[in-house]
């Protein structure tokens, strides 16, 4: 099975997925206008979404599945991809846990009044730098 990646992973890491999945024909490239021809006849393409077009879906022949190493697939010609029978799938859910602790981090910087604690804080060390106040 060919699979083409415009994802450049660091070495280490391509030669681990080389050694683990023994049965694929990997080739990496750094964005999918270097990969050239290599993506026309791949089966499988590995990609962040943005470098994909309807152009280059037209122009495939073998591709059956798009793998979107990103939560969003906003710019994946998705219609043109159903028509042609390529499934895609995507990283859903990478970023949950992040986001879950973000939104956490604001609602308790909201609840403990995190701006104005920083607005004082701002203002003692102005007080301190400027001589106004002694330690």
């Amino acid at each position: 099975m060919k699979i083409v990646s415009s994802i450049l992973p660091p070495e280490k890491l391509r030669q681990e997925v080389i050694r683990d999945f023994p049965e694929g024909d990997f080739r990496f490239f750094d964005g999918i206008e270097a990969a050239g021809e290599s993506f026309y006849n791949a089966e499988v393409f590995i990609t962040y979404g943005e470098d994909l077009t309807e152009e280059h879906i037209n122009k495939t022949t073998k591709l059956k599945w798009i793998m979107v190493m990103s939560a969003g697939m906003d710019e994946i010609p998705l219609i043109t991809c159903k028509e042609k029978g390529i499934l895609i799938t995507n990283a859903r859910g990478i970023q949950k846990i992040p986001m879950a602790e973000f939104a956490l981090g604001i609602m308790l910087g909201h609840v403990k009044q995190k701006a104005l604690l920083f607005l004082k804080m701002n203002l003692c060390l102005k007080g301190i730098l400027s001589g106004a106040w002694r330690m």
